[in-house]
Parts: structure tokens; sequence; C-alpha cells
């Protein structure tokens, strides 16, 4: 009899222990929200980046699924599975700002997304000959120039890069520029105000101690080397990404750009490839 209380007691301490348990978990709900990621993105035209979504219920148990992607503001193109790609046919001014959006079940999330306009000044593809002074098109162009004494400096544009070689002597000076060359008259200049930032990519044929490159940019009223100069970190024998401000070259007058980018080296002997020059809003 006793044996038979025991289990009856012990069957009870369990069917009590799982309605206990079943009035205690939280079972997933209708939809309540989503939740999109990343929450806030900054593009450049022609960038891409997949967004995902996630469901929630109101006890913010997680629910997969499946929602309709749109844009807002024509910032860009939005596939049916998050991927969006900011498209160069965005219409400006820049920066322009709009959002991605999320809809499942009349339920929608959004995220800000804020597009910026880019200038190409280099992809590799201005010129493909080799020169030692200035060039003679009009627009455009670069030059180099040394300090008197100072020979053998060449810049050539092949192979999707530009190449620079300065060869040091008699503790001279050289620099390759990408430059306004007008048809004829004064110095050519242009406009770029509406850009914050300036970036490239650069390269060596070996590791370059730091402040032996140095970068600039300059308007067509500096005298020759008072433009600032900024000096370049980190230059080895693989492609590295910089970043400079416009703001950060302080003599620079943004409205009358002469030399869009400058790269200054002083007695050491530099072989340095430059890609990827444009300027941002």
């Amino acid at each position: 009899m006793q044996k038979k209380i025991n289990i009856i007691l012990f069957l009870g301490i369990i069917i009590l222990y799982t309605a206990c348990e079943k009035e205690t978990m939280s079972p997933t709900g209708e939809l309540a929200k989503i939740k999109i990621s990343p929450d806030s993105v900054t593009f450049v035209t022609g960038e891409s980046r997949k967004f995902n979504a996630i469901g929630y219920d109101a006890n913010d148990n997680q629910i997969d699924i499946n929602p309709v992607w749109s844009v807002e503001n024509q910032i860009g193109i939005m596939d049916t599975y998050g991927n969006f790609f900011a498209a160069y046919e965005t219409p400006g001014p820049f920066p322009r700002n709009g959002y991605v959006r999320a809809t499942y079940n009349n339920i929608t999330a959004s995220v800000p997304v804020t597009i910026y306009g880019e200038l190409w000044i280099w992809d590799g593809s201005l010129l493909n000959t080799v020169v030692r002074s200035e060039n003679t098109h009009d627009g455009l162009d670069f030059m180099l120039n040394t300090a008197i004494g100072q020979s053998g400096n060449y810049a050539k544009a092949s192979n999707g890069y530009f190449f620079y070689e300065a060869y040091a002597a008699h503790g001279g000076w050289a620099f390759v520029a990408i430059y306004i060359k007008p048809a004829s008259g004064p110095k050519g200049y242009v406009n770029l105000s509406q850009y914050s930032r300036v970036t490239y990519r650069l390269k060596s044929n070996s590791t370059v101690a730091n402040g032996v490159v140095k970068v600039a940019a300059k308007d067509d009223t500096d005298a020759d080397g008072s433009e600032t100069t900024i000096s370049i970190n980190g230059l080895s024998t693989s492609w590295k990404s910089y970043t400079n401000t416009v703001s950060s070259f302080t003599t620079l007058d943004p409205t009358r750009v002469f030399l869009l980018l400058e790269f200054v080296i002083g007695t050491d002997a530099v072989s340095l490839f430059i890609d990827d020059v444009k300027y941002l809003q």
C-alpha cells in the first residue's frame, strides 16, 4: 500500500512540475516588430552591402521571417535577399539620405542610409606612356618635377596603376602630381569644394620609412613649396588604402584646385605605385 502511495505522490509531483513549467514558458506569439542589421550605413556610390532582418514577438522571442525589401528616396537598388547596391545612377545632389525597409505581415522596419558621391581622379587608365616632364595633353594630366641636378626620375601609367620612380641625388627632392593642365594661358583649376576627403592606394618595391613620402594638394595661387604636406606612414610592398580630409590641406583653396594630388619625395630613392585616386563627398 505504501509503495502505491509513493508512486502516486511521485506522479503527482511530475504532473505539477510539468504544469508549472508550461505556465512559465513563453510560447512564440505573433510578429510584433522587426529589427534590421546593420542599423545605419554610409555608402559611396557603387558600394554594396547585405542587410538582415529578424522578427520578434511581444516577448522578444525570435521569429524567422522572409520580408519584402525596399528602398526610399532613390538611394539605390535592393534585391529580394536584402542585398543593397548604391547605384551610380542615384540622382544628386550628394550626400543623399534615404531608408532601407523590411516588411512582413504588415509590420515594417527601416534603417537610415546615406549615399555620398565620388569623383574618380585616377583609375589606372589615364595614360600609357613614359614621361620625363610635363605631358602635352590638355585637361586632367600628370606631371613630375625634380631639384636641379637630380636626374633619372620618371613616371608611367600601365597595368592598371600609376608608377613613379624617384632617384635620390644631391640631397634634392622630387614630386609627381595629378593636375589640371589648361589648353593655354594661366594654370587651370577645378572647384572641389563639394568634396570632403580624398582616398588613394599606394605601395612600393620595398618598405619605406614613415614620412619619406608626403602627400599634398595645391591651388593655383599657392607658391611652390608653400602647400601643406602630410606624411605617408606604413608604406610597404602591399597595397594600402589612405584617406585625407580636404580640410587637412590647410593652405588649399578647394574652389581653385590645381594639383589634385601630389606626392613629394625627399632625399630617398623610392618606387611608388599609385592607384584608385578619388575625391569623396
